[in-house]
């Protein structure tokens, strides 16, 4: 140990630089594992999510699209199949 510690002294560059990339390190991994485990091994906070479904609005112009406000309230009166009907939107409004 005392071998390490004047080497340590001889050469506090490297060793600030050491310190420095291992902080680094053990940040960035951190934060990795925080970010994976709550998107990917958090349950979804519903009762039985594998029964969500997700639906788009067939368009010509592109795959998905979103449903308007009165179509969502029309699917929300007019269907009996689902249990309920919530929207979302990500992007700029349409």
């Amino acid at each position: 140990m005392p071998h390490a510690i004047r080497l340590l002294k001889r050469q506090p560059g490297f060793s600030i630089f050491a310190i420095l990339t291992l902080g680094l390190g053990i940040g960035a991994a951190t934060a990795v594992f925080t970010l994976v485990q709550s998107v990917l091994l958090h349950q979804l906070p519903f009762a039985d999510p594998d029964r969500l479904v997700w639906m788009y609005n067939a368009r010509t112009e592109r795959d998905r699209a979103p449903f308007s406000i009165p179509d969502l309230n029309d699917y929300a009166r007019d269907v009996t199949t689902l249990a309920g009907l919530a929207r979302s939107r990500i992007g700029p409004p349409t």
